[in-house]
């Protein structure tokens, strides 16, 4: 099964190609850019199918995954009427024939230059959302609402020959589709307390690692109870957080990526256990990136360990912090790093 390492990389690499284009280079009737489609899906009042995948390229057994399914599923007359009746699709390629066509070359004309750039200005916007996602294996193929709300990972997908097939694999999320509209629509309607508790509703019954989708949602929410009144309000000050903290890794930012971490551990809706764990993720982000910055890690792991003495993860934060000290203090000796030692117990 084709791994997706090379799209992960390809994140990194995009970010260094030029902003965001406003236009959707649609292929084979397909939007490949996610808010044309959710345009497109709330005026036809559909959800969006988004299939990422990695045409032509091959793993490390030779297989190529993506081109089959492309071509016997989905650019299909079947497709059409089973799928696209249903569902607004986008699709995301990320292999080594789309990069080439970003490449400028002095040879290209104006207009051919003009139309690289905006290649890879998609290819940029495309590479951060999917980089949220995380794939594994190429094709991957997601479900979301209209507004873009994650609601499932279409599996065993690389085994399906036909249009047929795959619509009754789809058809197998049906339930969890009109489960995750419903809560949706809640979030729509009535008091801000209302709207607080339907959030909330949507909020858990999302999987962890798809809740940054949740995003303008969690802001609302933090809105909604500025006093928290809740109770709620420090899940979804972390939450921000660490959507916040997302993107600017997602963008290289590592050091501004761990100052969010940092800054919201003060906020005084967070308990001791809270502001534990978020001093902790300001020095995970940082610790885990390499970076040179050993002395801001450690003052982060101190403030963590300050922050809650008696918690459990007290005795964790310690070891880190220690190996931390013993690591930093052999790099000043070896390789004549700049380390504090003041920031030792």
């Amino acid at each position: 099964m084709k791994k997706l390492h090379l799209i992960c990389a390809a994140v990194i690499a995009s970010l260094f190609l030029a902003g965001c284009s406003k236009s959707a280079l649609d292929s084979d009737g397909f939007y490949n850019d996610m808010e044309k489609a959710s345009k497109a899906a709330k005026k036809a009042n559909q959800n969006i199918l988004l299939i990422v995948t990695a045409e032509g390229d091959v793993d490390y057994d030779g297989n190529d995954f993506s081109t089959p399914f492309m071509n016997n599923v989905v650019r299909t007359e079947d497709f059409k009427k089973l799928i696209q009746s249903e569902f607004t699709v986008a699709v995301m390629d990320f292999s080594e024939s789309t990069y080439k066509k970003t490449v400028v070359t002095d040879d290209l004309s104006s207009k051919e230059k003009k139309q690289a750039k905006k290649i890879a200005n998609q290819i940029e916007k495309n590479s951060i959302l999917v980089s949220k996602l995380n794939p594994e294996n190429a094709p991957a193929v997601y479900l979301f609402t209209k507004d873009v709300y994650f609601i499932g990972f279409v599996e065993s997908v690389t085994s399906v020959n036909n249009a047929a097939d795959f619509k009754d694999i789809l058809d197998t999320h049906k339930s969890n589709v009109d489960l995750v509209n419903e809560l949706v629509t809640g979030t729509k309607k009535g008091s801000n307390a209302e709207k607080l508790l339907a959030i909330d509703k949507l909020f858990m019954a999302t999987p962890s690692i798809y809740r940054v989708f949740l995003s303008d949602l969690v802001d609302q929410a933090i809105s909604y109870d500025k006093k928290n009144e809740s109770g709620l309000m420090s899940k979804y000050i972390m939450a921000k957080a660490d959507y916040e903290a997302m993107d600017l890794t997602i963008r290289g930012k590592i050091p501004e990526a761990a100052k969010k971490y940092a800054d919201v551990a003060v906020n005084p809706f967070l308990g001791p256990m809270e502001k534990q764990q978020s001093y902790y993720m300001a020095a995970y982000t940082l610790g885990i990136s390499g970076s040179s910055e050993v002395n801001q890690v450690l003052n982060y792991l101190q403030e963590s360990m300050n922050a809650y003495p008696e918690g459990e993860a007290y005795e964790q934060i310690k070891a880190t912090y220690e190996y931390y000290v013993d690591a930093a203090a052999k790099a000043s000796e070896i390789y004549g790093m700049d380390f504090d030692p003041d920031y030792q117990e």
